[in-house]
C-alpha cells in the first residue's frame, strides 16, 4: 500500500486468529473475536481506512457453507457500523487451494461463495489465492504471501481511490472428477 500512494506510510492493526470461523467474529457477541478486534482499534485512534480478510477454512463445514454469506454480511456490516464509516472498503482474500487425498469440494463451495461475495455486499473485493504455491496441504509459501499481498493491496487501493486495477473476476465455474485419480476432484 505505501509504494501504491505513493510513500504515505500505512499502519497495520493486526486482529487475526487462525482456525477462527464466523460465529466467533459476531459483532453481537460479548467477550469475542470481535469484541476484541474492535478494542484494538480503538486503542489505535478508533479511525481505519479498510479490512483486509483472510479466513475462510473454518467454514467449510456444512453449518459454515450454509451460514457463510448471512454472517459475512452481519461483519462486514457491524465493522461499518463500529467504524463509523458505512463504505468501508473490505478486501476479502479467496481459500487458497487444499491437497489431499479426499475431495476438496467443500472447499471449492467456500472459494465460490467468497467469489460472489461482492454481489451481496457492496464496496467488497475477493482476492483469489488458488494459483499460488503452497509449503504443505494448505499454508500458502512465503514467496505467495508476498504476491497475495501486493493483490490485496491492489485491490484495496482500487477500493479506495478507484485507480489501479480491481481484482480479476470470472463468469463461471464447475467441479469435475478427477479422471486419474479416485475421489479427487478438478476446477474448471
Amino acid at each position: 500500500m505505501r509504494k501504491l500512494t505513493e510513500g504515505v506510510p500505512q499502519g497495520v492493526i493486526p486482529c487475526g486468529v487462525g482456525g477462527s470461523n464466523l460465529k466467533q467474529w459476531d459483532p453481537d457477541g460479548v467477550d469475542n473475536l470481535y469484541s476484541v478486534a474492535k478494542r484494538r482499534v480503538k486503542e489505535c485512534g478508533s479511525y481505519i481506512k479498510g479490512v483486509f480478510w483472510h479466513q475462510g477454512e473454518s467454514q467449510t463445514d456444512i453449518p459454515g457453507i450454509e451460514s457463510f454469506i448471512s454472517d459475512m454480511k452481519k461483519l462486514v456490516s457491524g465493522m461499518r457500523r463500529d467504524f463509523c464509516d458505512e463504505k468501508l472498503p473490505f478486501v476479502e482474500v479467496q481459500i487458497n487451494k487444499f491437497v489431499a487425498c479426499y475431495s476438496d469440494i467443500p472447499w471449492s463451495r467456500t472459494r465460490e461463495l467468497q467469489r460472489i461475495l461482492e454481489n451481496y455486499i457492496d464496496n467488497l473485493t475477493t482476492v483469489y489465492s488458488v494459483d499460488l504455491e503452497l509449503d504443505d496441504l494448505i499454508h500458502l509459501s512465503s514467496e505467495s504471501h508476498e504476491i497475495l499481498g501486493f493483490r490485496a493491496a491492489e485491490a484495496m487501493n482500487y477500493l479506495i481511490t478507484g485507480k489501479g486495477e480491481a481484482s480479476p473476476s470470472f463468469d463461471s465455474f464447475e467441479i469435475v472428477e478427477d479422471d486419474f485419480v479416485p475421489f479427487r476432484s478438478n476446477i474448471r
